[in-house]
């Protein structure tokens, strides 16, 4: 049977150092597999075009770059897969490294004709300083970085899906405009769940499977896991989440929204109210992470008819 082709995509936005290590690790992997390197530079303010510039002159193999200007990472995919000609495309982020062989090990998971997409595993690895004490809860933690599915494969089911720094598609069972750019990192707010609702699409149709051997190490600045930047992260979470489960249903009264939003931001102040009086420790940030999730889960059901500015109040928490 003949191999298929590949194209790994990355999509980009002002982290040229991380995208650096990224593209490096790409490149120094060996591959019996036919496949080139796609990157969407989405609107970079940084010295990203120079880094492409070099990874383009020293890739082993081709290697094309594309602008869109439109922030948003469901736009920026989209708009990849717009470029993409092989029978299968390859998704990472700009912020991992992969393991050598991961490009073949992806390649292979899709022996089986009626595979549609494939997973790998993704293992966070800390930048500067280890993970806080105050990050206990596993849950909480997989909300704050990307999560490791484990060491055996499986067929995976509605609700369990990739991750989308180490997914694959066929080419042939994606449907027109995949990724939905109501959801995903918007260029304000890190909503996420573009990935889950394309899923939702496909796995109704084609097997989803995990492959552990296929590797990447996601790398967590520690700017990253500073208490404020996790609480930002916890309330966006929030906003994302109702996004995709609100979608298409039909949603309470307004003044029944008004209501609980109300409630569900007192309990949010409530909750940091004790964390400054207690201090931060695994019992207080969970408390107080998991309130400003459901405040910005709340905020997002209530402002369903205005979602910039879901978004744009996302960012000040």
């Amino acid at each position: 049977m003949q191999r298929p082709t590949v194209t790994v995509v990355i999509c980009t936005r002002n982290r040229c150092a991380s995208l650096a290590q990224t593209l490096a690790s790409i490149a120094d992997g060996s591959s019996n597999t036919q496949s080139e390197v796609l990157v969407v530079d989405n609107a970079s303010t940084d010295q990203t075009d120079v880094i492409l510039v070099q990874a383009a002159e020293t890739s082993p193999r081709p290697f094309r770059t594309i602008t869109t200007p439109v922030r948003g990472l469901a736009q920026a995919r989209n708009d990849a897969l717009k470029h993409v000609r092989t029978d299968l495309c390859l998704f990472t982020d700009d912020d991992v490294s992969v393991e050598p062989g991961w490009i073949d090990t992806m390649a292979n998971a899709f022996a089986d004709p009626g595979g549609g997409a494939v997973g790998g595993r993704v293992i966070p690895r800390f930048r500067g300083e280890d993970r806080p004490s105050w990050m206990a809860d596993e849950q909480f933690f997989r909300r704050v970085t990307l999560w490791d599915e484990g060491t055996e494969p499986f067929r995976m089911w509605r609700g369990r899906y990739p991750v989308g720094a180490n997914m694959a598609f066929r080419m042939a069972t994606l449907p027109r405009s995949p990724f939905d750019p109501r959801f995903g990192h918007t260029g304000q707010a890190a909503l996420g769940y573009e990935e889950w609702e394309l899923f939702d699409r496909v796995i109704d149709m084609f097997a989803v499977v995990y492959e552990p051997r296929a590797v990447v190490y996601h790398w967590i600045d520690a700017s990253r896991l500073s208490f404020s930047a996790v609480r930002s992260k916890m309330f966006q979470s929030g906003v994302g989440t109702a996004r995709y489960h609100n979608a298409g249903k039909q949603l309470p009264s307004y003044p029944r929204r008004l209501v609980r939003a109300a409630r569900v931001a007192r309990a949010a102040v409530a909750a940091r109210r004790r964390t400054a009086r207690d201090g931060i420790d695994a019992s207080t940030a969970v408390d107080e992470m998991r309130a400003l999730q459901d405040a910005g889960a709340q905020m997002e059901t209530l402002l369903s008819r205005w979602p910039r500015i879901s978004e744009w109040v996302s960012t000040k928490v």
